[in-house]
């Protein structure tokens, strides 16, 4: 029920939400709308019939508040909008219960909500307990068009337009939308909207001033805009000069640090390829001593004999290694025999699975581990198999080098003063330690550095070193200042460079200052600041001095056109006084301003009009599409399919096919039809062309006496010159095909299946030459007959399918392109006969839709087409 809220207040409760109804116009309560009313309350079912009812009792409602014509077609507009969409997206389950709420508002403060609503609207408040849909947020369309914009789109939008305040929410399993709709109003409303509007002014506080003195000052915002492009144009110049003095600065300091970090990377990997030559040399020669498979289980014995080896007392004399290395059935020892004597110490690690194998090159891998008495340290190890053809046999020997001895090496090599070097192995670990950094302290690589430090340009930087990159950055921006996490011999900015080695999976990098290196930032001359100051400030000042005396005389202009610019069409503009630029601006204005409403007032009653009508035709084809046949006849002597496509949103074409006696079936009747026309009134007509079709044929009428019967009874009526075109036939079980036409075209009789692909073709019955229904009354209709043979079909047909027009062709200048004929048609239904399996109807039907389209090649057609295609049975002989 609707109710005011007067009424509501009163009431001891709501009651169930599914007990109230929103009663259709004509029919409320005679206190429903009050006259002194000016709120309305509503609950109701969003349904499709209920929407116009609701729809005229809020007419009846603004009209009894005083709404102008436009005002009320506004609001029509809106709440047709958004309760249609309601009604889509409600779901059936919650049956789309709604309240709707409307509230006339005129004075602000009147509700404690209205203190920023704008002078004269009507509130919409909107809750429904369907599935969420926010049309606030539907995706917008531009208004230039209202008949080329898409369905669905243009609605919401001129709902956005319309109204001002939007807000939603999904609360409670509810929908809840509020909206404000402005009015027009008269010239009393406007009158006091403007001295509202000078009040909330005066009432500014200072922020608010300024911007207002922004918003409305013309000569302020082009100084503004002049001297910032003045600035940019200036410093930009400058940046980019300072640029150029950086980038040749940077550029030297980079070919600096890579023609350092290139001589490192070329001595390293000349000493790391000399050792490992060394090593593989020392493995040739064991595998050479007699006795070779017993010393390689004996590592003491194996190291006498190779300390009889030149290669051996080479390695260890000219070259800082930390010793040998022989591992032996899983266990590694390391024989130092640096100051002449030889220890032995066996190593914790096993380091058996570090040595390659099957044919894989050695490479250099790094070590973390303490060795003798010595602190934790790196090292880098370097092992050959000495049998490498063994699948069992793990024996092996190599060499350690202590990687302290070649950071000492490496910083004297580096050129610089203030530097320290950096070695980085395969998995991005710290090999040669920073400065001041043990095995065990702190952070072991460039990403624990930037995960400590909170720094992820640095795990950026160690991609760029793993991947084989070379290059210089400065580490002041990385960490956020000149500090850096390693307590370096030095103070201020610091750079790294980074550089691959020869050996593959080693990396070298180099901590440098960044003021010995030259990638210390410098700073800008004095001259240079001046002039970033000066020169803007002046050319702004020269900036005010023009504009603001040229665009004086504009200001008054401003003032009366603050109306319009609150959304105002009907604020008039003042009259010019002169015949000069101005003058012409305020004609030209004042003649926009009267198109413009004038525009949008046709717009919106357009688009009213356009979504009425919307509306019905989509209920319409709902309704017409329920009335054709969705099931056809599956029997064991014959089955039937039938398809109907509109070129509208409705047609005039009819099909229907049914067994009059469901408990014996024993024929099938099938009816097919085109009214003259398209639209509503041949839906109409095609409805009940089609209604007394089935009822002539459920009582036992014969084809032809349907034909009559349907004639009489339309010539009857006044149906506007229309007529109807129909084909009725039935089917028994023995493959009799009895049909008679009222000016349709005649089936089409398929091919017969036990000819094969090579026998006839599918023929075209004689034209009957009978008039067409509803033209002339008491007209005979004559009966003709076909038979069909077991697994042949028969097609039924309207105009629309053998009247398709394919594409127009400029040789044959016909505008409309071809037809797809009769002839066509029939060779189409031959081809689909024999192609589908058993001669199936819908399969037949399918592949006939699909030829057709491929006829009119994308052409929208100008008929609807309807095709039904029926079918005997294989192998039946009438007895079943």
């Amino acid at each position: 029920m609707a109710k005011h809220e007067e009424t509501d207040k009163n009431a001891a409760g709501r009651q169930p939400a599914n007990r109230h109804a929103a009663q259709p116009h004509g029919s409320a309560p005679a206190d429903m709308l009050g006259t002194s009313g000016r709120v309305l309350s509503l609950h109701f079912n969003a349904m499709s019939g209920t929407v116009e009812g609701i729809l005229a009792l809020v007419q009846e409602w603004g009209a009894q508040n005083g709404l102008a014509r436009d005002d009320g077609l506004s609001l029509r507009l809106v709440l047709d909008e958004l309760l249609g969409n309601i009604c889509m997206h409600g779901g059936v389950e919650a049956h789309g219960l709604v309240d709707l709420r409307l509230e006339v508002m005129d004075r602000p403060g009147e509700k404690a909500d209205a203190a920023c609503a704008p002078q004269g609207l009507v509130r919409i408040v909107l809750q429904d307990t369907g599935k969420p849909f926010d049309p606030l947020h539907h995706e917008p369309e531009p208004i230039t068009n209202i008949s080329s914009t898409p369905v669905g789109g243009r609605g919401l939008t001129l709902v956005r337009l319309l109204t001002i305040n939007q807000a939603y929410r999904w609360t409670g399993a509810s929908n809840h939308l509020c909206l404000d709709l402005p009015l027009a109003g008269t010239a009393e409303t406007a009158e006091r909207g403007a001295d509202a509007h000078r009040d909330e002014r005066r009432g500014l506080s200072s922020a608010q001033r300024l911007y207002a003195l922004w918003s409305s000052n013309l000569a302020l915002r082009l100084t503004v805009v002049f001297t910032l492009c003045a600035m940019v144009l200036i410093w930009g110049a400058m940046a980019l000069y300072y640029q150029q003095i950086e980038k040749a600065r940077v550029t030297n300091a980079t070919a600096r640090a890579m023609q350092a970090l290139h001589t490192q990377s070329v001595i390293s990997s000349t000493f790391v390829d000399r050792v490992g030559e060394a090593v593989q040399a020392l493995a040739r020669q064991a595998r050479l001593l007699p006795g070779f498979q017993e010393l390689t289980a004996n590592p003491d014995a194996l190291v006498r004999e190779l300390k009889k080896v030149s290669q051996l007392r080479s390695l260890i004399a000219e070259i800082p290694v930390q010793g040998l290395v022989v591992g032996v059935n899983g266990k590694t020892w390391l024989y130092d025999m640096r100051g002449g004597g030889t220890r032995r110490e066996m190593l914790a690690e096993d380091l058996t699975n570090r040595v390659a194998t099957h044919g894989a090159p050695p490479q250099w891998e790094s070590l973390f581990m303490r060795f003798g008495d010595e602190n934790p340290h790196a090292a880098m190890f370097y092992g050959v198999p000495l049998n490498p053809a063994a699948a069992v046999d793990k024996a092996w020997i190599g060499t350690i080098i202590n990687m302290p001895w070649i950071a000492g090496t490496l910083k004297g090599l580096s050129g610089f003063k203030n530097a320290v070097p950096i070695f980085v192995n395969k998995d991005g670990r710290y090999i040669i330690f920073p400065a001041g950094r043990s095995m065990s302290g702190g952070p072991q690589s460039f990403s624990d550095e930037a995960r400590k430090y909170k720094a992820p340009r640095l795990r950026l930087l160690e991609r760029r070193i793993l991947a084989g990159e070379q290059g210089e950055v400065r580490l002041a921006p990385v960490f956020g200042g000149d500090a850096t996490p390693w307590p370096l011999p030095w103070q201020g900015p610091t750079s790294l460079a980074y550089y691959p080695m020869k050996t593959p999976g080693w990396y070298l990098a180099l901590l440098v200052s960044s003021e010995e290196l030259g990638d210390a930032p410098q700073e800008l001359p004095l001259v240079f600041i001046l002039m970033a100051i000066l020169g803007p400030l002046c050319i702004g000042c020269m900036t005010w001095f023009v504009t603001s005396r040229t665009l004086r005389p504009l200001h008054h202009l401003a003032s009366s056109l603050e109306g319009f610019a609150r959304g105002d069409l009907d604020a008039p503009v003042p009259k010019a006084l002169f015949a000069d630029e101005i003058g012409r601006m305020l004609e030209t204005f004042e003649s926009v301003r009267v198109t413009v409403r004038a525009s949008f007032r046709n717009l919106v009653n357009s688009a009213a009009q356009q979504q009425r009508i919307r509306n019905e035709l989509d209920l319409a084809r709902n309704i017409q599409r329920s009335m054709l046949p969705r099931e056809f006849p599956q029997l064991p002597w014959a089955r039937v399919h039938a398809i109907t496509e509109m070129c509208r949103e409705v047609c005039g074409d009819l099909n229907d096919c049914f067994v009059p006696d469901p408990t014996n079936p024993q024929k099938i009747c099938c009816v097919v039809g085109d009214v003259c026309g398209k639209g509503i009134p041949a839906a109409l007509i095609m409805s009940r062309a089609m209604s007394l079709a089935r009822a002539f044929l459920l009582a036992g009428l014969s084809p032809a006496q349907t034909l009559e019967r349907i004639n009489d009874a339309l010539a009857r009526q006044d149906t506007s010159s229309m007529f109807v075109t129909m084909l009725v036939g039935i089917l028994d079980q023995e493959g009799g095909f009895v049909w008679a036409s009222a000016g349709h075209p005649p089936p089409i009789l398929g091919p017969e299946p036990q000819k094969g692909a090579f026998g006839p073709a599918a023929r075209l019955a004689p034209w009957p030459g009978e008039l067409v229904l509803g033209v002339r009354p008491h007209l005979r209709y004559a009966t003709h007959s076909l038979q069909l043979r077991p697994g042949q079909s028969v097609l039924l047909y309207t105009d629309g399918a053998d009247e398709a027009q394919g594409p127009a062709q400029k040789s044959s200048g016909n505008p409309g392109g071809e037809l797809f004929g009769d002839v066509r048609l029939a060779q189409a239904f031959s081809r689909a006969c024999r192609e589908t399996r058993n001669a199936e109807p819908q399969g037949v039907v399918d592949r006939l839709l699909k030829d057709i389209n491929r006829h009119m090649a994308g052409c929208p057609p100008h008929d609807d087409i309807s095709l039904m295609v029926v079918t005997r049975a294989q192998g039946n002989d009438g007895n079943n």
